[in-house]
C-alpha cells in the first residue's frame, strides 16, 4: 500500500545545472527523497510520487532541474523556489567577502567594464547621431560581446520621425520618458511612459511626438548580429519591405504593453511583470519590468543573455570581483552565465526593465 505524501521534500532552493546527451533518458526525482538528486534512485517506492522522464534533444542541451520540487513545469525550474519559505536569500554587502570587492568606474563614465564581459553603459554620457527628429546612439552591440541582442538609445524630438526598419530581426522598444504614438502594422498606437512595444521582422515604424520634451526610448533588436546602427528606411527599399500600410494580415494585434499590477509575479520580496513575450508574436525575446527593494541579491547566473535598463533609483552592480554604481537611464549588459547581483539603495528601491534572449522567464536563475 503506497504511503500518502502531500508535499515533496525540498532538496534545495537553487536549480541543478546539467548538460544533457542526445537521446539519453533522464528520470527526475519528484519526491525529494532521492540520494542522487535531481535524478531518481527509486526512493519514491511506497509513496504517491512518480519520477518525470525527459529525453535529451542534442548533446550539450542545457537544463536547470528543479530542486525545490514545487515547480509547475517539471522537471525544470520555473522560479517557484523564490516564493517558498527560505527560498529567496539576500546577500550582505558589508560581509568580509564583499568588503574586499573593488569598485571600478563611476557615474561620470560612459562605459564601465566588469568581469567576464559584463558592461555598464550610461547613455547620457554618449555622443548622439542625428537623423531627422531622432538623436540616437548604440548602447550594447557585438563590440561589447553581445551575441544575441543589440540595444540603442533614442530621443525623438517634437513632430514626426523618419521611418525605421526592423531589418530581418525582431525588436522591442521601451518608453523611458515622454508620450506620443507609434505608426506600426498599419495602425497608430499610443505610447505612455514605461510601456513596451513589439515590432516584427521587416516591419517599418515611425514615431510622433506632440510635445517639446523628447520621447526617450530604448530599442533592442534580436538577434543582434553585427549591427551597430539603427536602420532608417531608404526610399529605394520601400517596395521590398513591410511598410506601415502593407503588413502581414496574420501579424499580431498585440503591440503595446503597459504596466498592470494585476499580472505581477512575486519573487521573494521583489516582483516582475512581463511586457512583451511570445503572446505578442515574439520568438524567444522577452521584455519585462521589475522592482528591486532596498537590498542586495545573492550572486547568481542566468542561461539567457540580458540587458537591464535602470528606470529609477540608485544602486550598485556587483560581479564576483568588481562593482560599479548605477542610476536612472544606465544599462547593464550580462552575457550568459555571468555571475552578478544588483544592490538597491534608498527607501523606494529600483525599477528595472530587462530584455532576455533566448528565454521566457526572468524569474529563473542558478
Amino acid at each position: 500500500m503506497s504511503q500518502k505524501y502531500d508535499l515533496p521534500k525540498i532538496c534545495g532552493f537553487v536549480p541543478s545545472y546539467h548538460e544533457l546527451k542526445a537521446n539519453k533518458r533522464y528520470l527526475w526525482c519528484s519526491c525529494g527523497l532521492s540520494k542522487t538528486a535531481p535524478f531518481c534512485d527509486g526512493s519514491q517506492a511506497g509513496t504517491s510520487f512518480k519520477p518525470v522522464m525527459v529525453k535529451g534533444q542534442c548533446d550539450g542541451q542545457e537544463a536547470l532541474f528543479c530542486e525545490c520540487k514545487h515547480t509547475k513545469t517539471p522537471p525544470f525550474c520555473d522560479g517557484t523556489h523564490a516564493n517558498l519559505e527560505g527560498g529567496y536569500q539576500q546577500d550582505d554587502p558589508e560581509s568580509p567577502v564583499n568588503a574586499k570587492i573593488q569598485q571600478v568606474g563611476n557615474v561620470d563614465d560612459a562605459l564601465t567594464k566588469l568581469d567576464n564581459g559584463c558592461v555598464v553603459v550610461r547613455p547620457n554620457r554618449l555622443d548622439k547621431k542625428q537623423e531627422g527628429t531622432i538623436r540616437w546612439c548604440p548602447l550594447v552591440t557585438h563590440l561589447e560581446g553581445a551575441e544575441h541582442q543589440t540595444q540603442f538609445y533614442a530621443e525623438v524630438g517634437q513632430g514626426q520621425s523618419p521611418q525605421l526598419l526592423a531589418k530581418d530581426v525582431e525588436m522591442v522598444i521601451f518608453v523611458f520618458e515622454g508620450s506620443g504614438s507609434i505608426a506600426l502594422a498599419g495602425k497608430s498606437y499610443n505610447l505612455l511612459p514605461s510601456s513596451g512595444v513589439y515590432v516584427g521582422a521587416n516591419e517599418s515604424f515611425s514615431f510622433d511626438n506632440p510635445d517639446e520634451a523628447p520621447l526617450k526610448l530604448y530599442i533592442t533588436r534580436c538577434p543582434g548580429g553585427e549591427a551597430t546602427s539603427l536602420v532608417f528606411l531608404d526610399d529605394r527599399e520601400k517596395g521590398s519591405i513591410k511598410t506601415a500600410d502593407d503588413q502581414d494580415e496574420k501579424a499580431s494585434e498585440k503591440r503595446v504593453a503597459v504596466l498592470d499590477e494585476n499580472v505581477r509575479n512575486a519573487m521573494g520580496d521583489r516582483f516582475w511583470q512581463i511586457l512583451v513575450d511570445e503572446s505578442y508574436g515574439a520568438d524567444m525575446i522577452t521584455q519585462f519590468v521589475g522592482h528591486i527593494p532596498p537590498s542586495k541579491a545573492m550572486p547568481h547566473r542566468h542561461l539567457y543573455e540580458e540587458t537591464l535598463i535602470f528606470k529609477s533609483g540608485q544602486g550598485m552592480v556587483w560581479t564576483l570581483n568588481q562593482k560599479t554604481p548605477v542610476g536612472p537611464g544606465d544599462v547593464l549588459f550580462l552575457p550568459r552565465k555571468q555571475w552578478h547581483s544588483v544592490q538597491s539603495f534608498g527607501p523606494d528601491g529600483m525599477m528595472v526593465v530587462g530584455v532576455i534572449y533566448p528565454g521566457n522567464n526572468p524569474g529563473i536563475n542558478y
